[in-house]
């Protein structure tokens, strides 16, 4: 009977707490005797005007009342309160491990190299290729920059898996890649579109390649660590990425010039296990706990 008595109780204070103004995801214990419900507490002083708080934290006008914590908060709810679930892309004969904008569409990879084309206004299925071009998982794609596309007139795509790098033309995925190299993976367009940079790697050997975009020829290779040298273990899982001038190549704790190509400086290295990138200003290097201004 206590335990009947209970459900009904519970129930009921559900149902009102669904009616709430700022309804919770987690609810707390419930009484019969009393029951407050949640409300959103604005930070103290800091303004809804967003360019008003970009203003206090430049110059710190008005920052007598208003904590800097607060504006944080006040920012972090002005850009995640404008993001909603809009549509939810499902296969159910694949399991989809990464994806990327391609014109309208929306390319995915899975978990056994397969490659679907969604449409994304229906979330139909338009294309797809599962004859294994990956040997294993799809672990990352990306679509060329500068919209630049293949000869079907479609966003050209690239691949990758730990085995192989594969270029697409998203026009004609059920044909196949446009190319694939073999024995790389981590495959980057650089800022152009005009280059691919990937890591080719053996059992006791890691390289960087640049292939040619257009030709999907081997344009240079440099970089060759051998097993038991400076860098190997910094490099087992890191990418190597263009800067933003389409001059520098950073991978790893080690930075390269495509042009020449030379290790230019080797920064700090802080694990064995962490992928570099530049900033989009050009003139730094991030890496994990820290960041290197370029001179």
């Amino acid at each position: 009977m206590h335990t009947l008595l209970d459900k009904i109780v519970t129930t009921n204070l559900r149902q009102q707490h669904r009616q709430c103004q700022y309804p919770v995801s987690t609810l707390p214990p419930l009484s019969i005797h009393s029951t407050q419900f949640p409300d959103i507490r604005e930070p103290s002083g800091s303004s809804t005007n967003v360019c008003l708080r970009h203003r206090m934290f430049e110059y710190g006008t008005g920052l007598r009342n208003t904590s800097l914590r607060a504006l944080r908060k006040k920012e972090r709810q002005y850009v995640y309160g404008r993001f909603q679930t809009s549509k939810i892309f499902k296969e159910e004969m694949a399991q989809l491990t990464t994806c990327t904008m391609a014109g309208s569409f929306l390319a995915a990879g899975s978990l056994h190299g397969e490659l679907r084309l969604f449409d994304i206004n229906t979330g139909d299925i338009v294309a797809m290729h599962d004859s294994g071009q990956h040997s294993n998982s799809i672990n990352s794609l990306l679509t060329c920059p500068l919209d630049r596309r293949g000869a079907s007139g479609s966003p050209l795509l690239l691949s990758s898996s730990r085995a192989e790098v594969v270029l697409w033309d998203s026009g004609t995925i059920e044909a196949g890649g446009i190319k694939t190299f073999e024995h790389c993976r981590g495959g980057r367009f650089d800022p152009a579109g005009k280059r691919i940079v990937a890591i080719k790697q053996s059992d006791a050997t890691r390289q960087l390649n640049i292939f040619d975009v257009s030709t999907g020829e081997l344009a240079t290779s440099f970089g060759l660590i051998q097993h038991g040298q400076r860098g190997y273990e910094s490099t087992s899982r890191s990418v190597a990425t263009f800067s933003p001038d389409n001059n520098l190549i950073v991978w790893g704790d080690m930075l390269w010039d495509s042009r020449v190509p030379i290790c230019l400086h080797r920064f700090d290295q802080f694990s064995d296990h962490s992928s570099s990138c530049f900033h989009p200003g050009g003139n730094e290097v991030c890496r994990p706990v820290s960041h290197f201004v370029l001179a």
